[in-house]
C-alpha cells in the first residue's frame, strides 16, 4: 500500500498541531493494495525498461543476498530479499490518513510525472510525428 511522502508530511503536521490526537497510533498507508511485483511491473512499464528479472525462491534469494551484502557498495542484501518477499498491506483497524484529514494520493498520478524521466528518450519517445 504505497503512500506518498507528501501525504505522510501532511499527516505528521496534523499530529503535531492537533493535541487531542497526540499519543495515538496511526497506520499511514495509501488506499490501493499492490504486490511488490505489481509495483515493479508498473515502474518497468512507465519507464519502458526491459531488464532481466529473476524470480528466486526466498531461501535462494537470502543466500544470494548474504553473499552480495559483503561486496563493496552492495545493491542487494539478505534483509532486502526478505522485505521484497512481503507484500506490505494495512495490518489493523488503526486510524490512517483520512482520520487526519489527508486524502491519500494515487500512486499512478504521483509517480508517472517522476518516472517518465527515466524512460529512454524521455517523453519524446511516445510522440509520433512531432517533427
Amino acid at each position: 500500500m504505497p503512500v506518498n511522502v507528501n501525504d505522510v508530511a501532511k499527516a505528521l503536521y496534523a499530529l503535531i498541531v492537533d493535541t487531542t490526537i497526540q499519543g495515538q497510533t496511526f497506520e499511514l498507508v495509501g488506499d490501493e493494495e499492490y504486490s511488490t511485483k505489481e509495483i515493479v511491473d508498473y515502474v518497468l512499464d512507465v519507464t519502458q525498461s526491459d531488464p532481466q528479472l529473476l524470480n528466486l525462491p526466498l531461501p535462494v534469494a537470502e543466500v544470494v543476498g548474504k553473499v552480495i551484502q559483503n561486496l563493496p557498495e552492495p545493491k542487494f542484501s539478505q534483509d532486502l530479499a526478505i522485505r521484497l518477499s512481503l507484500d506490505e498491506v494495512k495490518t489493523s483497524s488503526l486510524p490512517g490518513l483520512r482520520e487526519l484529514q489527508v486524502e491519500p494520493s494515487k500512486m499512478e498520478k504521483e509517480s508517472f510525472s517522476f518516472l517518465f524521466k527515466y524512460n529512454k528518450g524521455g517523453h519524446f519517445q511516445k510522440v509520433e510525428g512531432y517533427h
